[in-house]
């Protein structure tokens, strides 16, 4: 007797066309052209500085010029270096976009000082974020053949302890948060999560009208720090006049 296989379901995508109307559609593909080339500008000039550093030994002459002889150091100072030239392509990028760019599609209320804010706190994470991994790595490549399986585990543990920590420490570091009060919409949120299957513990909501009009929402975290988060501009607009002006 033979056995039935079942079908291997497959979804079903939809065109843009049936869930857009055609001015809608313009309009992203509008909005969304100079992204494009801004994105190819961003890997092209990131590639470009990645291959000088390297051609032009910019790490072994800055730490031979400093006389830095510990590792830890030479490897700190090499990856700082490599954070401030990556600035040099993000930061006019990204002040191009926030700026000019989206600020001409009614989507940005970022100024120049809160884009240089974020930009500064946001390479300072990433130093930090990568010396706290990378030392540790190169410390396992100097100490043990079975480096890389070392290095895997402390690598998930990090990745495990960071979604943990993310709404905690990182989160806040760009935006502020506040309960969302008991009501409807918290109602709905929390009905979807249970749908979901999904636990959650806060619903907040981010003061993110200060840098763009845009609405959103995300969840973030793992386990006790798991929360839902809406964009403060989700409250205050009403999705039916939800949508930007042309530019």
């Amino acid at each position: 007797m033979s056995r039935r296989v079942p079908s291997v379901w497959r979804p079903t995508l939809a065109s843009p066309d049936d869930l857009f109307d055609a001015g809608d559609l313009d309009r992203a593909r509008r909005y969304q052209r100079p992204l494009r080339r801004m994105r190819a500008l961003r890997l092209v000039g990131g590639l470009a500085i990645t291959v000088g550093l390297v051609v032009f030994e910019v790490g072994p002459r800055l730490v031979d010029g400093l006389g830095i002889d510990r590792w830890v150091a030479q490897l700190l100072v090499v990856f700082a270096a490599l954070e401030v030239a990556r600035l040099v392509v993000d930061v006019p990028l990204d002040g191009w976009v926030d700026l000019r760019h989206d600020r001409r599609w009614g989507l940005s209320t970022q100024t120049a000082r809160g884009l240089a804010a974020d930009e500064a706190k946001s390479v300072v994470l990433s130093f930090v974020i990568g010396a706290v991994l990378l030392v540790p790595v190169y410390a396992l490549v100097r100490s043990t053949d079975w480096w890389w399986v070392w290095a895997w585990l402390l690598v998930v543990g990090f990745a495990l302890a960071a979604g943990v920590l993310f709404p905690v420490l990182i989160s806040p570091l760009f935006n502020r948060f506040e309960p969302l009060g008991e009501g409807d919409l918290l109602d709905r949120v929390r009905r979807v999560a249970v749908l979901a299957g999904v636990e959650v513990a806060r619903v907040e909501v981010a003061d993110e009208s200060r840098r763009s009009t845009r609405d959103n929402a995300y969840v973030s975290g793992l386990g006790p720090t798991r929360r839902v988060v809406l964009y403060d501009t989700l409250l205050a607009t009403p999705p039916e006049q939800s949508k930007k002006p042309e530019p």
